[in-house]
């Protein structure tokens, strides 16, 4: 078993760096926004860590589409090398959750530096800073938790639909990243249809969820994806 998790954390050690090495990035171009913005157009009321919150958005984005794209690549070389689907999926759910929690761990101690000089060069501005609400313990690690059964279970689709689930997937997220508003504007228009009312209904009834319930029902509904994930792949061929 050590063999596996050895070979397993060491063939993912390039997607770790990827994405730790984006943070990195992601937090420069945050600075490099804000100090524009300061220099250009001045500041007016508050700041927030903009940079803390790029490296975390950055490392979101690339756990789901990375995270998702690699489990057909090592399931098929892990299983044509002998290595059973009973120890091959929870290793990779486990280095998953680990990486999640990696980068989630980088984007925390990126808001340290960044909240200090905050506050030692904009010492008259107001600080919102949302690092100690955002980074609990159970929020990290529900949210790490989800990702990787995210991880699993879309992966899974990829390999039984192919490009048709990355295609689904791809379109929902820039229609959210990219159609945001005209998704707003479109459920302003739709609130007085019975479609618009059905919507408005469940989102009173998510409203009435208490934070413990929603995080609850997050990690049900991780338990779940992982279980009908693992019970697809025991049964998935091998593709080259």
């Amino acid at each position: 078993m050590m063999r596996v998790w050895k070979g397993h954390l060491y063939a993912r050690l390039d997607e770790i760096m990827l994405m730790l090495g984006a943070e990195l990035v992601f937090f420069a171009v945050g600075e490099l926004m804000f100090t524009l913005v300061a220099k250009t157009q001045g500041l007016d009321g508050s700041v927030i860590p903009i940079g803390t919150l790029c490296a975390l958005m950055a490392a979101v984005t690339i756990a789901v589409f990375m995270g998702i794209g690699v489990l057909p690549v090592h399931f098929n070389m892990a299983v044509s090398m002998g290595i059973t689907r009973n120890r091959f999926i929870p290793v990779f759910l486990l280095v998953s959750f680990a990486e999640n929690l990696a980068a989630a761990g980088v984007a925390f101690l990126f808001s340290f530096p960044e909240t200090w000089v905050l506050r030692a060069v904009y010492a008259g501005v107001k600080l919102e800073s949302f690092t100690g609400y955002v980074f609990q313990w159970k929020y990290i690690l529900t949210a790490c938790l989800g990702l990787a059964a995210l991880h699993v279970f879309f992966g899974m689709l990829l390999m039984r639909l192919g490009k048709i689930a990355w295609t689904v997937l791809w379109l929902l997220w820039m229609a959210c990243a990219v159609g945001g508003p005209g998704l707003v504007r479109l459920a302003e228009s739709m609130q007085e249809t019975a479609f618009g009312k059905l919507c408005a209904a469940v989102l009173d009834m998510v409203r009435g969820f208490t934070e413990s319930g929603i995080l609850a029902g997050i990690v049900i509904a991780s338990v779940v994806m992982i279980a009908a994930s693992w019970g697809m792949l025991y049964r998935q061929e091998v593709k080259m």
